[in-house]
């Protein structure tokens, strides 16, 4: 078993919290729009994290969905 100190503790079992926001029919709607529109920017808060979906470009005639965590973009393969 992992032993971790207080601070790591109570991080945890934040983390563990039940999130009490949803998103409604209408607002999945309007995200959906937002996120076919050419300019496109989104954010969302969970948890202390803000989420943002940005539309960029990734060449002469090709955008792309680009995702930062508090304002820093995390790249990942897939």
């Amino acid at each position: 078993m992992t032993n971790l100190n207080q601070k790591q503790q109570a991080a945890a079992r934040k983390r563990r919290q039940p999130v009490n926001s949803s998103i409604t029919k209408e607002q999945w709607a309007k995200i959906k729009t937002e996120l076919q529109s050419y300019f496109c920017h989104i954010e969302f808060k969970y948890s202390d994290t803000v989420i943002s979906v940005l539309r960029v470009r990734d060449g002469e005639s090709r955008t792309v969905l680009s995702v930062y965590f508090d304002g820093e973009q995390r790249f990942s393969g897939g």
